[in-house]
């Protein structure tokens, strides 16, 4: 019986102490998370209020018109994004200047709905007009070139779109009846320039 006693007491104490290191346990669990919390709090109010943000998914090149699976909805803290930024996915849109993969879409890059991918990388108050492409070196849209006939006619003009005989360049307002002009009375002859 008395075997039966000290066993008993034994495991009695064997249990208050597992008992007793599963509450230590449990509270040092809680001090951390405590921690963590409070860490990822301050966190958060250093960066501020966070909303959400059009975010490209893929490098979106200037005249690409944007796919549902070409940008996500993120949040973002708002500190450090731009006050152009879009707040919804612009599915449908034409992209008017390259966007990287991870940047916020702002409304500077993406066109207005409906605007065609050439009408697109037309800069505002500037016009785009097709002159031949023959002779003319390999170009892109994107590309800067001047248009001579003979003489230089619009400095920095946009290629804009690119056929077999026909180069879409956008020009100044004040060089576009210049370079219609030339287009249709003149020889044309476009000259690339450097992208530095």
């Amino acid at each position: 019986m008395r075997l039966f006693r000290s066993s008993l007491r034994r495991a009695r104490r064997s249990l208050v102490l597992r008992w007793v290191a599963v509450a230590v346990a449990a509270a040092l669990v809680a001090v951390e998370a405590a921690s963590v919390g409070a860490a990822a709090r301050a966190a958060r109010d250093r960066w501020g209020e966070v909303a959400p943000f059009a975010v490209a998914v893929t490098r979106l090149e200037a005249g690409d018109r944007i796919g549902a699976d070409d940008v996500v909805v993120e949040l973002r803290p708002v500190a450090v994004v731009p006050d152009e930024a879009l707040a919804s996915a612009p599915v449908g849109r034409v992209v008017s200047a390259t966007v990287l993969a991870g940047e916020v879409l702002v409304a500077d890059r993406v066109a207005p709905g409906g605007t065609s991918a050439t009408a697109a990388l037309v800069p505002e108050g500037w016009r785009a007009i097709a002159v031949p492409a023959s002779p003319a070196p390999p170009v892109e849209p994107g590309d800067r070139v001047d248009v001579l006939a003979p003489e230089v006619v619009a400095e920095d003009a946009v290629v804009v779109h690119v056929d077999d005989d026909v180069v879409t360049v956008a020009v100044s307002a004040a060089d576009a009846p210049a370079v219609a002009e030339a287009a249709t009375v003149a020889f044309v002859v476009i000259a690339l320039k450097s992208g530095a």
